[in-house]
């Protein structure tokens, strides 16, 4: 059994409600009415997509909801990795993107990360990802942390690709300082280290 649309508003009705404390899982499974089918993966999957949607507000965000909101996400993991359950790897780009995703949110905000937010609840839980779920990627170890935000688009409301233009000429490179809509083709990471 999935989680319903009445399900979400009440489990983050339950995370609003409880954002200065410790949330239990009991309580969470309690707030449905213990409908024990649904899965500890869909509710991974439903808390991961409400971190996207906190980073992807054109608004203010609350640090503490997202610092809560990222804590339930890191011990459904762990959770999940004890009942040797897997996780889609949808799910788990989307959490590896929740670095980039606050990136976005600040340089649209044109704000500054003025806590250990970025270090601490953020990395804590890629960290985790990726210890107990490394990527199946063959790609360089820069690469591997690049989110798949291309897609996402579509998929979550108010998530939206763009890149700088880039003209190649041989093997020259040059950005051309424009913003355009769109993802990248490829990643210029190693040439503009």
């Amino acid at each position: 059994m999935a989680l319903t649309a009445i399900d979400k508003v009440k489990l983050n009705k339950y995370l609003k409600e409880h954002a200065n404390g410790d949330i239990y899982y009991l309580d969470m499974r309690d707030c449905l009415g213990k409908r024990e089918k649904i899965s500890d993966i869909e509710f991974l999957e439903h808390f991961t997509d409400c971190v996207i949607k906190e980073f992807s507000k054109d608004t203010k965000i609350s640090l503490k909801h997202a610092a809560k909101l990222l804590s339930v996400v890191g011990s459904f993991v762990e959770w999940i990795h004890e009942d040797k359950a897997e996780i889609s790897e949808e799910t788990l780009d989307k959490i590896r993107s929740f670095g980039s995703l606050y990136e976005e949110y600040l340089t649209r905000n044109n704000a500054r990360d003025e806590t250990e937010f970025r270090s601490q609840c953020l990395g804590e839980v890629v960290d985790l990802v990726n210890k107990l779920y490394p990527s199946n990627n063959d790609t360089d170890s820069l690469a591997k942390y690049v989110i798949k935000v291309k897609e996402l688009e579509g998929k979550i409301n108010n998530v939206n690709n763009y890149c700088i233009a880039v003209k190649e000429q041989g093997d020259d490179i040059v950005f051309l300082r424009k913003i355009v809509k769109g993802g990248a083709d490829k990643s210029y990471g190693i040439q503009v280290a």
